[in-house]
């Protein structure tokens, strides 16, 4: 018997795992054989669309609000809209007041003028909004805007008090621009009593915003289906039977046979 060397490397593999022709027979063997289509009707006709189960997309936990919301928010924003126009008529004649006044200081000045005009654009389209429809725009934007609205009532509400107490207060320095001692005094009259009376308005406005921005929140985080606001998403059939259709499907020749020989 010989020696033989140790080998100190494995011998070369020929049985590689490529194989080049692979694609070449897949295109030439015969396509699979495709599935057998299910036999019989697909759509039952005897059975209500409301059997169906219908999982939403939204918060499957989410609670139906109370119907009576739509009719609350109705009438709540229909009262926010005679006070916005009351608080428009109000800022307006601060703002004519505050220009027919001369005398006055530098910060009452800016505050007599600025105020008023920013509750002029605030309540403008305020008015604008509220005159449009609860379901006119998304209850999320809705909420965003009543949210944003009574920021500016809490805002405007110190700036009118400054102003009815200057009114009080600072009238002995101030003269009018028209002619007649008489008309200061009718004119810081009516600076008195329209920015305490608007003052007031927008303290009750900030209350009903907080109230409808909270009631939109909600509505907002409901499921499309379940917005109080939108009838022709929750509404159902208000007849005892709804109308259900009777179609019967195409029966087999053996069920002909059967029901022919019944009727005979």
């Amino acid at each position: 018997m010989g020696i033989q060397p140790p080998f100190l490397y494995d011998p070369v593999k020929t049985d590689w795992s490529f194989d080049p022709k692979a694609v070449s027979r897949a295109s030439l063997s015969p396509p699979a054989p495709r599935p057998k289509r299910p036999d019989g009707p697909l759509v039952n006709f005897n059975a209500h669309p409301d059997s169906y189960l219908i999982v939403p997309s939204g918060n499957v936990d989410s609670k139906s609000m109370d119907p009576s919301i739509k009719n609350r928010v109705k009438w709540t924003r229909k009262l926010t809209l005679a006070l916005r126009c009351f608080q428009l008529l109000a800022a307006v004649g601060l703002l004519t007041m505050s220009i027919l006044i001369t005398g006055l200081d530098i910060v009452s000045g800016w505050i007599m003028k600025l105020a008023p005009a920013i509750a002029i654009m605030h309540t403008a389209y305020g008015v604008l909004h509220l005159s449009r429809r609860p379901d006119g725009r998304a209850p999320g934007s809705s909420a965003s805007y009543m949210l944003f609205a009574s920021l500016l009532d809490i805002t405007i509400v110190p700036f009118y008090a400054y102003i009815s107490l200057a009114a009080k207060t600072k009238q002995t320095t101030w003269s009018t621009s028209i002619s007649g001692e008489t008309l200061l005094t009718i004119f810081t009259d009516v600076l008195f009593y329209a920015a305490t009376v608007g003052g007031g308005l927008h303290l009750i406005s900030l209350a009903i915003s907080l109230y409808l921005a909270l009631t939109f929140r909600k509505i907002n985080q409901l499921p499309p289906d379940m917005n109080p606001l939108e009838d022709n998403l929750t509404s159902r059939h208000k007849r005892n039977k709804s109308s259900i259709s009777t179609f019967t499907t195409i029966g087999s020749p053996s069920e002909k046979e059967i029901v022919k020989g019944v009727q005979s």
